[in-house]
């Protein structure tokens, strides 16, 4: 019994199919053994499109047989990733976002970004396990990296935190701990000023941008008071009577997600008080460290005198003693060695009524009064006679005023 195919067509088919189409066809005579021609009713023409539906049926519709494998045919099904999802110009705008939360991070973490369009991805957990509390993140954008292929791989942000301050013993390290960091990082003898506001409030700064507290206790309260003196307070509802508060006064929980991802200007407003509170505190701790190194220097030199404090009135007795005792030593040095000489270049007294001078003063006087007298044509013997009356008058005139 021989089958009236192509022998092409019967190569190219699976066994059992090749088999069993060979069992399936009528006896015919010997003489009918040779190929039947193209446009035959018995050509291969006539199976059902048996290659057909192999080559083009899907993987996962009907899975291969395990002899199937021997004909090297099977194409397989790839899963293409999901696409990522865009963001929008808000969220490549609005930078790192680090917000603290009293209690329940998650249900702020759902109020916040489900349902947000800014939010590309969502990240729960501590992340790298780096963070002492509790921390959920997510992400406003992509970050492009290559590797050493120069695939490009595209990972999230993570530039908005939730941190959760009740998985820790002391809040207020918490919220301080950025403070150190920018403290080391600063010039300590740079004064506050605009530029380093505005530098401390971008939109990378490391300080925490708001605490946000929905519906407090009054403990949550008194923890709130402590903290808004560091960072900016926001509460829903708003509580006016506490102190410390937040200019943004969000009414619900929908206002705080729009001023938060839809309102830069509100963002900025938060930075800049956040800013400012750590400038308040970097002045604190400066001038509480001056006065502890003048109090500690000042302790080291009492310990050094020996003395438990520096007494004034003693001190001034005590120099005046020692002043005392050195002006006496100086007077008993004088009065050992003699008085002190007069310094020869100081000028002696002059006497005007003291004889030798009064005659060497009337000699000087007559050279001119001869002149004169020559002009008046005065003969020898007047002359003389003036001469010495004037004389005489003087002598006279200057026992009288010494007697006197």
């Amino acid at each position: 019994m021989e089958v009236s195919t192509s022998v092409s067509t019967i190569r190219g088919l699976p066994v059992e199919a090749s088999t069993s189409a060979a069992l399936s066809q009528p006896s015919s005579p010997p003489s009918s053994a040779l190929p039947s021609p193209p446009d035959s009713p018995d050509s291969a023409s006539s199976f059902p499109s048996l290659t057909s539906s192999f080559f083009f049926s899907s993987a996962d519709a009907s899975p291969p047989h395990p002899h199937d494998q021997d004909s090297g045919l099977i194409i397989p099904s790839l899963t293409l990733p999901a696409p990522l999802r865009q963001p929008t110009a808000y969220g490549k705008t609005l930078g790192d976002m680090r917000l603290l939360v009293l209690r329940d991070p998650a249900t702020l973490a759902r109020t916040l970004f489900e349902g947000n369009e800014d939010v590309v991805d969502i990240s729960a957990g501590p992340g790298d396990g780096s963070d002492p509390v509790s921390v959920l993140r997510a992400s406003t954008d992509w970050v492009e990296h290559r590797d050493a292929h120069g695939l490009e791989k595209f990972e999230p942000s993570h530039n908005v935190e939730i941190v959760d301050l009740s998985a820790h013993d002391d809040a207020l390290s918490v919220v301080t701990g950025p403070f150190h960091e920018l403290a080391l990082a600063l010039d300590p003898h740079a004064p506050p000023s605009a530029l380093l506001a505005s530098l401390l409030a971008a939109p990378a700064s490391p300080l925490f941008t708001a605490v946000i507290a929905v519906s407090p206790t009054e403990p949550e309260r008194a923890l709130l008071r402590t903290l808004s003196a560091h960072v900016p307070v926001v509460t829903i509802p708003t509580l006016r009577a506490l102190p410390g508060c937040s200019a943004f006064r969000p009414a619900s929980t929908l206002a705080l997600r729009t001023g938060l991802f839809r309102a830069p200007e509100t963002l900025a407003l938060l930075r800049a008080e956040a800013a400012d509170r750590f400038l308040h505190w970097r002045e604190v701790e400066r001038v509480a460290d001056n006065m502890q190194f003048v109090r500690e220097q000042a302790q080291e030199g009492v310990k050094e005198s020996g003395r438990t404090r520096w007494d004034k009135a003693k001190w001034e007795a005590e120099w005046d003693a020692q002043l005392s005792h050195d002006v006496g030593r100086r007077l008993r040095e004088r009065t050992i060695t003699g008085p002190r000489p007069t310094p020869s270049c100081a000028p002696a007294p002059f006497d005007p009524l003291h004889l030798p001078s009064l005659f060497m003063f009337s000699l000087s006087l007559l050279s001119p009064l001869k002149e004169s007298l020559q002009r008046l044509s005065l003969s020898g013997g007047r002359l003389g006679l003036v001469l010495v009356g004037t004389l005489c008058a003087g002598i006279g005139i200057g026992l009288v005023m010494r007697s006197g």
